[in-house]
């Protein structure tokens, strides 16, 4: 079975469309669907239903979709150990990263790789720490960069290497009433609505135990959300208080557009790693991404590492 056509498949399954999916796969719809028509007259099933609100997978199609994941990362695999052993610089490289290293760590890092291998491509797909390692697991992502909180265990399929030290710190815009103010207490900012991840929720219950042992109640106002830029606009335009990395907003401090009260109590600190998996070697393409990652930290967190 051609395992192209079933990462086509997948494809329009997680987009839910023929039309997003045949735009992320740069081909035309009517290709996308003859191939698509032709692996259900292969299987004998239909695979896909398409409806107003666009394509779904039927029941036969969700239990072709466990298999073809399969397939696809296996055939991922195979293509990283041949790449390894050809030794060439060269191929494209599914990078995950966590939200904290988009801001310099990932612009700075890919300047070092395309200026020394330039016939290395690089796919990256930020995310949340559990939703990266379980497509690094399958197969579906060659590396991570990424800095998870502590309430995280590294799975043992799994191999990190540290390569710079974060923290999420209190963060308000410029304009806030607390901004400026001496000796801002963890009480004062508990009267403000706070935006918190969704998905973490042992990192939110590490918090309310700090705003407690400070003699504070925890915030009654609180927005949930997983995504950075809902969490950095938020901030940016209301009275709305956030854990934040310095990294991820490096770019707003540095316009003077957020303050940074220093309230060591409620900082939250988290180790920043490379991670792949540990059967696999890192091919030539995947470890030179993994050096410039390297380089980019050691020259970010350079001045950092003097101080101490």
């Amino acid at each position: 079975m051609d395992v192209e056509v079933l990462r086509e498949f997948l494809q329009i399954c997680d987009a839910g469309s023929y039309v997003r999916a045949a735009e992320a796969l740069g081909v035309s719809q009517s290709a996308l669907t003859k191939r698509i028509t032709r692996l259900e007259r292969q299987l004998g099933a239909r695979l896909l239903e398409r409806g107003v609100f666009g394509a779904h997978p039927t029941a036969a199609g969700r239990a072709v979709m466990d298999t073809a994941r399969r397939m696809c990362a296996e055939r991922r695999v195979l293509e990283l150990e041949l790449g390894a052993l050809q030794g060439g610089r060269v191929g494209e490289v599914r990078l995950g990263v966590g939200v904290s290293v988009s801001g310099r760590i990932l612009p700075l890092a890919c300047r070092e790789l395309y200026g020394r291998h330039p016939g290395v491509s690089v796919v990256v797909e930020e995310a949340m720490y559990p939703k990266l390692v379980s497509r690094l697991l399958r197969g579906e992502l060659d590396l991570l960069v990424t800095a998870p909180h502590a309430e995280f265990e590294l799975d043992p399929e799994l191999r990190a290497k540290p390569v710079f030290t974060d923290s999420d710190v209190v963060t308000l815009r410029a304009h806030h009433p607390l901004a400026g103010k001496p000796g801002v207490t963890p009480a004062q900012l508990a009267q403000f609505p706070w935006v918190i991840a969704r998905q973490v929720a042992p990192v939110r219950e590490r918090l309310w135990r700090a705003f407690l042992a400070a003699g504070a109640a925890p915030p009654t106002q609180v927005l949930l959300t997983d995504s950075a830029q809902v969490t950095k606009s938020l901030v940016l335009q209301g009275d709305f208080v956030a854990l934040l990395s310095p990294e991820l907003t490096h770019n707003e401090r540095a316009a003077n557009l957020l303050a940074t009260p220093d309230l060591p109590q409620l900082r939250q600190t988290r180790q920043g790693m490379i991670v792949h998996r540990r059967r696999y070697r890192l091919d030539a393409a995947a470890q030179a991404v993994a050096d410039a990652v390297v380089w980019a930290c050691r020259q970010l967190f350079r001045e950092r590492r003097h101080r101490r």
